[in-house]
């Protein structure tokens, strides 16, 4: 959601604005040598203390540091960073790669300690003396607030479900690709006490205050979404898998045997919606379901709810769902078709605009770069090198 302070943004050349990264890449360079420049742009530009900020608003208007823009999908982003840099580690053995993932698991650690509350992960935080102009521009207002944990810092509530399950989707990739056997158990023990809270609250995720997130229930006692379903049944097939614990093969099971949830993701995806802005999270979720799922009466009711998003995405867009669905489904469907949408993968355009902002002189028009977050592209660049779909020549 944005509001007037923000104005419309056109899409520009670069300017002299400073930025810490400035090696853009060209459309026309090939596929390896735009990860390569986007993988240092979020490096330079969007890291901030581990997390990934998905657009970031540069000087004047803006900080030198990765801190003005836009927050709301700051943990989704940083779910899909970790993947990418897991993915990227199982492909070249780096360290560097390692250890910048591991930089990223620490992040998320932060996600959680800046809310104060054992289990409760922020949507993004960053370190301020108060509030900034952007709190007003994007997401709600109203979900910003200071840490009680972490002093002289704010953090975004209002978490939800879809975001949660791409997060955790994303743990699962670094446990699974990357980490040591330390960061394995510091992994684990996140997702034991995210995924412990929301069992404690009866699947729903509960901030500081007592109160149920505006976007995180999927309560079996309350009405919610089909998708919520989705998310809820991954988080725990994989906090099951990392922790071993039973209570969380107790809680799968309780959903799936009372409540019917395993019904409910045949139906999570909308086929009269074209929104697929809760696409990825869905997709890492489903196939995280179907790769962990070994009963016979159950997966294929999630491969029934991958070929319902299926439908969906064989009509174009992203090309990184149909990589999904090749190497979930065991169904060739890159042709060439999508192949070349592949080889042209692009994000991370960079824009000017004007940007109504608070100075001590009072609310001031300031002109100023933005540039959008490269990740999507590295998270579906380098899941595909690693599934031997994307040529490392490409």
């Amino acid at each position: 959601m944005r509001i007037a302070v923000c104005l419309t943004l056109a899409a520009a050349a670069f300017s002299a604005w400073p930025q810490a990264v400035n090696d853009f890449p060209a459309r026309e360079d090939p596929l390896n040598v735009r990860a390569e420049r986007f993988g240092q742009l979020v490096r330079g530009n969007h890291l901030n203390e581990g997390i990934v900020l998905p657009m970031v608003v540069f000087p004047p208007a803006g900080s030198a540091l990765p801190s003005v823009g836009r927050h709301e999908n700051a943990a989704l982003e940083t779910g899909l960073y970790l993947a990418a840099l897991s993915h990227e580690y199982a492909v070249t053995q780096s360290p560097e790669t390692r250890a910048l993932a591991d930089q990223v698991m620490d992040g998320i650690l932060k996600l959680e300690k800046v809310t104060g509350q054992d289990g409760c992960v922020a949507r993004s935080f960053y370190k301020a003396e108060g509030p900034s102009w952007h709190e007003r521009c994007f997401f709600i207002p109203a979900a910003w607030r200071d840490s009680a944990s972490m002093a002289g810092y704010r953090w975004l509530g209002m978490m939800g479900t879809d975001h949660l399950a791409a997060l955790i989707a994303g743990i699962e990739t670094y446990w699974d690709l990357c980490a040591d056997s330390a960061h394995r158990k510091i992994a684990a023990a996140f997702v034991d006490r995210v995924m412990g809270h929301c069992i404690e609250n009866n699947m729903r995720i509960v901030e500081p205050n007592g109160k149920t997130s505006l976007f995180g229930n999927a309560s079996p006692d309350l009405p919610h979404e089909p998708a919520k379903s989705l998310h809820i049944l991954s988080s725990l097939k994989i906090a099951l898998k990392l922790t071993g614990k039973v209570a969380y093969h107790a809680a799968y099971n309780r959903l799936i045997v009372r409540y019917r949830y395993d019904d409910e993701v045949i139906l999570a995806r909308d086929l009269a919606s074209n929104d697929t802005s809760g696409d990825r999270p869905a997709a890492l979720a489903l196939q995280s379901l179907i790769q962990n799922e070994d009963n016979s009466g159950i997966r294929p009711k999630y491969l029934a709810g991958l070929n319902r998003y299926w439908h969906v995405w064989r009509q174009g867009g992203d090309p990184f769902f149909a990589m999904v669905y090749e190497k979930v489904a065991g169904e060739k469907t890159i042709d060439e078709a999508r192949l070349n949408a592949i080889k042209a993968l692009w994000d991370a355009d960079r824009q000017r605009g004007t940007w109504r902002i608070d100075t001590p002189e009072g609310v001031q028009t300031v002109e100023a770069e933005s540039e959008e977050s490269p990740v999507p592209f590295l998270h579906a660049y380098w899941y595909g090198r690693h599934a031997g779909v994307i040529a490392p020549e490409w």
